[in-house]
């Protein structure tokens, strides 16, 4: 009887000690895999702080662009616009200087 007792103990500890080497196994490739997408969330972290930064500066100097070209509309417009208003004070001048010479 004692036999069977220390057959039956032995077996349950090397179950034991197996399933503990398998757990062992799993938990150390849990922490592999843990640090393979902890790598991999960083580096697709950077590539996107890397394209953020690109794309600012992009915008940044399109809206510098922009605002150049507005700068160069508006002084084109205030040029015809004070053509506009020298040419209709000429022209009311001429129509009032000719009524008045009548």
């Amino acid at each position: 009887m004692s036999a069977d007792q220390s057959t039956s103990e032995l077996t349950t500890r090397d179950v034991l000690i197996q399933a503990d080497r398998r757990v062992s196994l799993i938990e150390g490739d849990v922490r592999e895999l843990r640090e393979q997408v902890d790598a991999r969330f960083n580096a697709a972290r950077r590539e996107n702080a890397e394209e953020f930064a690109r794309a600012r500066a992009d915008l940044t100097g399109f809206r510098a662009e922009v605002a150049a070209q507005f700068a160069t509309m508006r002084a084109e417009a205030t040029a015809q616009w004070r053509w506009t208003i020298g040419l209709l004070l000429v022209s009311w001048v001429s129509i009032m200087g000719s009524n008045l010479l009548r």
